[in-house]
């Protein structure tokens, strides 16, 4: 994965505190399938551009012109682009170790 934003930071964590009850979308998911149509808890992962983690809290970072936002500021806007690929020759070579491991 590729993110390209101009935010500082970049957090990624499971979402272990699902507890299997939060409904996805139905343009999400296995079309037509048995399969509950439910994030189930660990059934995820989030990657989040944002400014330094836990600024808001440190006002000698002096991050507040990027993280407090008031009435007359003007509205809020992030930008960020995740480019997905796959790398061939590593995926040829962890297939081919595979194939190795398991006598095929």
């Amino acid at each position: 994965i590729d993110v390209f934003s101009e935010q500082e930071a970049f957090q990624v964590y499971s979402c272990g505190g699902q507890n299997g009850s939060l409904t996805i979308k139905e343009t999400q998911g296995f079309f037509n399938s048995p399969r509950p149509r439910i994030v189930p808890q660990y059934g995820c992962v989030v990657m989040e551009v944002e400014d330094w983690v836990d600024a808001i809290n440190q006002p000698e970072w002096q991050r507040s012109k990027r993280n407090i936002f008031g009435p007359g500021d003007g509205p809020y806007v992030l930008e960020a682009t995740y480019n997905f690929s796959v790398n061939h020759d590593l995926s040829a070579a962890y297939n081919a170790s595979k194939a190795t491991l398991s006598g095929y």
